[in-house]
């Protein structure tokens, strides 16, 4: 770029110009040494591969470390039955079958979870139905590696919406989570699952 004369006889330089643009660039974008520390502290994301909805039970077990957030997303999921879906995590002893606190509601009614052993996602399944959502998992307490429940999924033949709230602390960290259902019978029997982890 060649310098540049102004009507009021002020002349910018290829130096100013290049100056004046590092100025802008550190206004608007800031210091390209802290964007670089920035970027290694950005939360990754990983999109596990979809897993069909088939079989008594869906089992993720390979969660990344470190992970502290997971998005499991329910797509045309059906079922062969009526018992209620659930979400068990656990850690490498294995997954956890009690202990685990809170509530599922719909547009009726509230009722506690089944027996504690699981974060239960609806009241009863309708073999007809199709169920579209998702579960949110949130790392509450990493030194009792305490987990919260918020999910809020869908049917289509009601039409209804249910959501479940809860808590589960485990012995370690969590590296693993299944999805299934009460009674352990029924199975899935359309429809896909996938998992986000944050960290």
């Amino acid at each position: 770029m060649s310098d540049t004369n102004f009507t009021n006889n002020v002349t910018l330089t290829d130096a100013d110009w290049f100056n004046d643009l590092n100025r802008l660039h550190y206004t608007i974008l800031g210091d390209p040494a802290t964007l670089a520390a920035l970027k290694t502290t950005i939360s990754p994301i990983t999109l596990t591969a979809t897993q069909s909805a088939t079989g008594t039970a869906v089992n993720f077990t390979s969660v990344p470390s470190g992970t502290k957030k997971i998005v499991i997303m329910f797509s045309g999921v059906s079922t062969n039955g009526t018992a209620i879906q659930r979400i068990q995590i656990g850690d490498s002893g294995g997954l956890e079958t009690s202990g685990y606190t809170g509530c599922t509601s719909n547009n009726s009614a509230s009722t506690a979870f089944s027996g504690s052993a699981g974060f239960d996602l609806n009241q009863a399944s309708i073999a007809a139905a199709s169920y579209n959502g998702n579960v949110c998992l949130f790392l509450a307490d990493a030194s009792t590696n305490t987990w919260i429940c918020e999910s809020s999924i869908a049917e289509t033949s009601t039409p209804r919406t249910n959501w479940t709230s809860g808590a589960k602390s485990l012995s370690a960290t969590l590296d693993r989570f299944t999805i299934n259902m009460v009674g352990g019978a029924d199975s899935f029997d359309a429809g896909n699952f996938s998992a986000l982890y944050f960290a």
